[in-house]
């Protein structure tokens, strides 16, 4: 719990800023918004396991369901296919078993009237033959011959006719009984279709709501190999992204919460997953004792409860004087309250870049310098800063 000198400076566009180089943020819903960049870094606690196995259950499920609803609605489309299909064919069948029918028919007439003739002109020539002579006869047998030819050739038109009617009518039947099978098919698939829906729908929502458990267990968790959580490490990263033209780094503005405020940890506080700490963290009186210099009341105890003197707030421990000159909104939300680390890490970012290029050591011990005038403070957060240097921060999504 230090006191920061106050100098006096023109205000840098630090809104601006987050909102061309970090994706937003806003903590007004309460919930996880955690840079994209810092997607894929990883966090360790059985709370974010259990939080990611659940949304992968729910994933799995879900990507099931429709996957389920696209096999159905492709099988749907086959379906109408054939059946349309087969309606053609059944059509036309039915066309060639009318006309086959019509064949068989006159087929039929034609051969009675064949087996007429040559019953009539077989009595004739039976009686003729007796009678005439041998030339005659010859001829008779010829005309016979003839008419049995016509008789067979009938007779093959009428054969055929029928087998055409069989074969359409067979035809027809199979059509019939293959469409209905399709009509069937398609209630079932329909059915299927219209459950898998709904069931995408359903999981869609509820997978909805497991991503944000997850984004808040992984915001709270913390990042492997180092000692503080995701949302800290968001706030930071936001922070110097804030102001790209001093060359702060994330783990700069770390170095500093971490002697300040335990990053967000000090005395049995929390950060949760939109980087509000879960109770106060409030510094020791000002009042001259204890190694600090007395510093009257600036702001009638709003920030620190006390009206008598002022004390640290936050986890970036801010005197209520300094932060109503340095306050930011690191969020989104429209509020600058040194009790949220988005906020607290902006307004660090912002006094620590004031004229000055954070680019190497002899940079940062003179911000850190002008955060807390004492040569140990500055070689503390230092070190800190450098150890957290070391954490790679694997490609996230773009």
């Amino acid at each position: 719990m230090t006191v920061r000198a106050r100098i006096p400076v023109a205000l840098v566009g630090v809104l601006a800023a987050i909102a061309l180089t970090a994706a937003p943020a806003s903590a007004t819903d309460g919930e996880a918004h955690i840079s994209t960049e810092l997607g894929a870094v990883t966090v360790e606690g059985s709370a974010a396991a259990r939080a990611q196995a659940t949304y992968d259950s729910v994933l799995t499920r879900r990507d099931a369901a429709t996957q389920a609803r696209v096999s159905a609605e492709a099988e749907l489309v086959t379906l109408a296919d054939r059946a349309a299909a087969l309606t053609v064919a059944i059509a036309e069948q039915t066309d060639l078993r009318k006309a086959a029918a019509v064949r068989l028919v006159e087929a039929r007439h034609d051969v009675q009237q064949v087996a007429v003739g040559e019953y009539v002109q077989s009595a004739t020539y039976d009686d003729l033959s007796r009678t005439i002579d041998v030339q005659s006869t010859v001829r008779i047998g010829a005309a016979q011959e003839l008419g049995s030819a016509v008789q067979d050739d009938r007779a093959r038109v009428h054969d055929e006719a029928a087998a055409e009617v069989d074969r359409a009518s067979a035809a027809v039947d199979d059509a019939q009984d293959e469409r209905d099978d399709v009509r069937v098919r398609t209630v079932e698939v329909t059915a299927a279709r219209d459950q898998a829906a709904a069931d995408e729908v359903a999981l869609t929502g509820e997978l909805d709501v497991r991503r944000r458990e997850l984004e808040a267990a992984r915001a709270t968790s913390r990042v492997r190999g180092v000692d503080f959580s995701l949302v800290a490490l968001d706030a930071y990263w936001r922070a110097a992204a804030s102001q790209p033209s001093c060359g702060v780094t994330w783990w700069a503005i770390a170095g500093i919460s971490r002697v300040e405020g335990h990053h967000g940890t000090y005395g049995g506080a929390q950060l949760q997953a939109d980087g509000q700490v879960s109770r106060p963290i409030i510094g020791i009186p000002l009042n001259g004792t204890n190694a600090t210099r007395l510093i009257a009341d600036t702001d009638g105890g709003r920030l620190d409860g006390d009206s008598t003197v002022d004390r640290a707030v936050g986890p970036m421990q801010f005197i209520p004087s300094t932060w109503a000159r340095w306050g930011r909104d690191g969020n989104g939300d429209n509020v600058e309250d040194p009790q949220n680390i988005y906020d607290a890490a902006a307004a660090a970012a912002a006094y620590l870049c004031n004229g000055r290029r954070l680019v190497d050591d002899a940079g940062l011990r003179a911000g850190y310098f002008s955060y807390n005038q004492s040569a140990a403070y500055v070689e503390r957060v230092l070190g800190f800063a450098h150890s957290y240097a070391s954490l790679a921060i694997p490609p996230g999504p773009q």
